[in-house]
């Protein structure tokens, strides 16, 4: 059976029968017959010979050495098989030249026995009497190569073959373990994969005449004894075809493990079903059939459905996608050609008999669950469009609805109107806001769902904060009002807040998380890169004395690489000049426009100007002292001149009197405004100049005034901390410069309000506290907006409500501009936030 002579019922086969004609064992036979199909006879018949007779080669015991040095002329480097074929033509060559006599001597000096190179010769004219008459085979003229000669050898060596597991041993079939014997000349080399002509055992076993071989000739000629394990069927998406792992063995021997073949020529039925499931059902699979495409988009469209409604129920799944596809499809469907192949064909009777349906996957009870409006695709928030995103996975970093927020973006939305969420979800949103009240609020709630239900008989607006919305309607319904700051979100699902996913102008993704403010703190120097990047070519002016640009609409609109940008136009202060820019926030606009503006009434009244800085009301020490002002602790003055940066008392006093005279309570984004403005204005600029001037000496001469009271105390004493730091926070490098006129009107109050309490000592502890109350979280609230965007305290009215509720508990007396109290001051900081 082993050289396939006998079929498995024991009867002769074909090639058998062609065995049969040959003088010779059946296994040396069958390298013959195996040699006329490889056209490698001519040397195979010299080896089969000489594997017929006895080895010609002699090793005398006193001679051994000498012996093994004739034979290493002989000695092939990767097959003895060769070394046989080496002795045979050398021999043959001599035997041409020399005479018997002479050949005799030869074979005496190289040590071969020359009886049995005539046996050798009388047994080969035998074999090729065989092959060329009874059998008419031809031996080839040309020589056979390396590959050939032994894939026909090894026909008759399949039991002998044998795989190097250790350095020196061999694992061969059925468990043999044997060594190369050591007068091979592959003894040395071992290689890999090797054949024998034989196995014999003395002390151990060893193989004689052996050669490389490779493993794949052993499953090409031991393909009738060769056994199949197949492993890991497997989806190949880039062939399009189910794949499974190969491992073949002879006799027990492995001979290769790991080769992918198709899964198809093993178990149709199983390929076919992994090929729906991975290509079709989990659309693991490159295709542009129509039916494909369209298919893809529409489970796309129909599976966000469960991800907006929060169920798993919505849709058809994908056990019932399996089953259509393997209605549709034949038995021998099993790959992406044989689909292909199959298209062709059944599309020209029926087009769509691939093509799914909405009503094929929606399960008809559900269809109207979800809608447009409750779950939206975008969120307007401005003239911004915000694309949103789903997703139903709880415990998952993004489970609910995501906004996708280009970088360039990031600086121009806030957190208010993404509380709202989508309209689909803010009923749960507001129930879960209400179970996270203080339990002696929630009560007047309960039952929270029906709450809740009587809250959204009135629409919402969607502007505001949700929790203000919320608040309100809880007390038009129960009466009970509910203080802003008593709302916590940290008890809300992270499902019912919103998720955000900052990407760069390529769609990448930067960043993501529910804080907001935290991606703007941490992005806000990118964002306004890559705005200023996109937006600089538009409505760019520079080096303009006069306003020699279009109209300002306050925001701008434009259009680059197919995308839609919003922008918010300003005139920019370029020192001697004006320009425009576009930038990526209203609040950095209006303050870079509102020194534009400036800049521009200076330019065209510089005559005034320097009137005004010549003729102010002056005070040496006054202008020293402001010039010699310490930076604010907390905003930065490096955002640049008419932005915070400290100049001379001089400019910044100029600075103020043009903001009072032409800006202030003003919007002038228009030429015919601007000018206008300048003519109805100019004459009143003088007595401003005047008014303004002596507001700032009177400020300056009580600050040195209080200045000169604190050295008399002690740095660490409290009312000399407390004043201190105050008045770092009110009177600093640039003040004048940022300070609203009607405000700096005011400060000589607060100073005032001071020397009274330095007068009376007025260190009261709660006092203190209560206004740090309010100060330092204020303080705070700027530290942080600070390092987003360019900041001005002085232009929120918070800011001065402190001052006003230090006069009420120091100085009552100089009166407040407006009523303060503490509960005021609550309600006031609500409302901000």
């Amino acid at each position: 059976h082993e050289v396939n002579a006998l079929d498995k019922s024991g009867k002769l086969t074909e090639v058998g029968k062609q065995l049969a004609k040959f003088p010779t064992d059946p296994k040396l036979a069958r390298m013959l017959l195996a040699a006329g199909h490889e056209h490698c006879l001519t040397e195979v018949a010299i080896i089969v010979s000489a594997l017929s007779v006895q080895d010609p080669r002699e090793k005398p015991a006193d001679k051994m050495q000498q012996a093994d040095a004739k034979h290493a002329a002989f000695r092939h480097p990767e097959s003895d098989f060769l070394t046989l074929l080496n002795i045979w033509n050398t021999f043959e060559e001599q035997k041409k030249h020399l005479s018997n006599s002479k050949l005799r001597k030869y074979c005496t000096d190289n040590f071969l026995s020359y009886i049995r190179m005539r046996e050798w010769f009388d047994i080969h004219a035998q074999i090729m009497q065989v092959i060329k008459g009874d059998l008419k085979m031809h031996p080839n003229t040309d020589d056979a190569g390396y590959e050939k000669i032994h894939r026909a050898l090894l026909t008759g060596l399949l039991s002998n073959i044998g795989f190097r597991h250790e350095q020196y041993e061999y694992l061969g079939g059925r468990g043999l373990k044997f060594f190369i014997f050591p007068g091979s000349g592959l003894h040395k080399i071992k290689p890999k994969w090797i054949m024998a002509a034989e196995q014999v055992e003395t002390s151990k076993v060893y193989a004689r005449n052996v050669a490389r071989i490779e493993p794949e000739w052993i499953e090409q000629c031991a393909e009738h004894l060769v056994k199949h394990n197949y492993y890991d069927p497997h989806w190949a998406k880039k062939s399009a075809r189910c794949m499974v792992s190969e491992r073949t063995l002879l006799y027990g021997l492995t001979l290769q493990a790991g080769r992918k073949i198709p899964y198809d020529h093993v178990d149709p039925k199983a390929a076919r079903e992994i090929f729906i499931r991975s290509a079709l059902v989990d659309h693991d699979y490159h295709s542009n059939a129509p039916f494909y495409v369209a298919n893809q988009k529409l489970l796309e469209e129909v599976g966000m459905i469960q991800h907006k409604g929060r169920r798993v129920d919505l849709v058809e799944d994908e056990q019932w996608l399996y089953q259509f596809y393997d209605n549709k499809l034949p038995p021998e469907i099993v790959s992406g050609i044989t689909l292909d192949t199959w298209r062709k064909t059944a599309e020209r009777a029926n087009p769509k008999i691939l093509f799914l349906t909405k009503e094929d996957l929606t399960r008809e009870q559900e269809e109207n669950y979800v809608n447009e409006w409750d779950f939206p695709d975008s969120k307007k928030i401005g003239n911004l469009t915000i694309s949103l995103q789903y997703r139903f996975e709880p415990g998952h970093n993004e489970d609910g609805v995501t906004a996708i927020i280009p970088v360039h973006q990031l600086n121009q939305v806030s957190q208010a109107p993404f509380d709202w969420l989508v309209p689909g979800l803010l009923e749960e949103k507001c129930i879960a806001l209400i179970k996270s009240l203080p339990k002696q609020i929630r009560k007047h709630f309960v039952p929270v769902p029906q709450t809740v239900k009587q809250c959204l008989e009135i629409e919402p607006d969607f502007k505001g904060t949700l929790q203000e919305w919320l608040g309100n309607r809880l007390r038009k319904l129960t009466g009970e009002a509910i203080p802003l700051n008593v709302w916590n979100t940290d008890g809300v699902p992270d499902h019912l807040k919103m998720n955000f996913r900052v990407v760069d102008d390529q769609g990448k993704l930067l960043d993501y998380g529910r804080d907001l403010k935290k991606l703007q703190l941490k992005y806000t120097a990118k964002a306004e890169d890559s705005f200023d990047q996109i937006a600089a070519d538009e409505l760019n002016y520079t080096g303009c004395i006069q306003w020699a640009f279009d109209d300002l609409p306050d925001t701008y609109q434009f259009i680059q690489k197919g995308q839609t940008f919003i922008g918010f136009p300003a005139i920019i202060d370029e020192g001697d000049a004006v320009g425009v820019r576009i930038f990526d926030t209203e609040q950095k606009a209006s303050l870079q426009h509102q020194a534009g503006l400036i800049r521009l009434f200076q330019l065209q009244l510089r005559k005034e100007c320097t009137y005004i800085i010549k003729n102010m009301p002056q005070s040496a020490t006054a202008e020293l002292t402001y010039n010699r002002l310490p930076k604010h602790p907390i905003i930065s003055t490096s955002t640049g001149k008419n932005l915070g940066a400290s100049a001379s008392y001089k400019e910044d006093m100029l600075y103020l009197i043009l903001y009072s005279a032409f800006v202030e309570g003003r919007t002038l984004r228009t030429q015919q405004a601007f000018e206008q403005c300048l003519q109805q204005n100019k004459s009143g600029l003088i007595s401003t100049a005047n008014e303004a001037g002596k507001i700032a000496l009177e400020i300056m001469a009580l600050y040195g005034t209080i200045k000169t009271q604190l050295k008399h105390l002690n740095a660490n004493d409290p009312l000399a901390k407390d004043i201190n730091d105050q008045l770092d926070l009110l009177i600093y490098a640039g003040f004048i410069r940022n300070t609203p006129y009607q405000q700096l009107k005011a400060i000589p109050r607060y100073l005032k309000a001071i020397q009274y309490r330095l007068d009376k000592f007025d260190n009261n502890p709660l006092k203190i506290q209560e206004v740090s109350r309010y100060s330092t979280r204020f303080w705070k609230d700027i530290e942080k907006k600070e390092k987003k965007d360019t900041v001005i305290p002085e232009q929120d009215p918070f800011r001065w409500a402190i001052e006003e509720f230090r006069v009420s508990l120091f100085a009552q007396q100089l009166k407040t501009a407006y009523p303060v109290s503490a509960k005021r001051m609550d309600k006031a900081w609500d409302e901000r936030d």
